[in-house]
């Protein structure tokens, strides 16, 4: 998905940045360069007791869901920044 955006690069990263850290999103270690941001979540299945979720992870070998978003922002030129977010699971 692509947006045209009328700010610096740097300013549209680190909002987009800050509505996903909102969201429950983390940055990995490494997950920055001046263009682009890499971050993750992982996906809440339901909500349990701490102890509860360490024994079904002894007992389930259920694959956790990790949901993974990619910020790149690049100019276009007259102040204007392409934003291209890139979405997986």
């Amino acid at each position: 998905m692509d947006f045209l955006v009328e700010r610096p690069p740097k300013e549209v990263l680190n909002s987009a940045g800050v509505y996903l850290w909102r969201r429950g999103f983390g940055m990995p270690p490494g997950g920055h360069t001046d263009t682009s941001m890499l971050f993750t979540r992982r996906q809440k299945t339901q909500r349990e007791g701490h102890l509860k979720t360490m024994l079904n992870a002894l007992v389930t070998t259920t694959p956790i869901s990790v949901q993974k978003v990619r910020l790149v922002a690049s100019e276009v030129g007259e102040g204007r920044t392409r934003l291209t977010v890139v979405g997986s699971r």
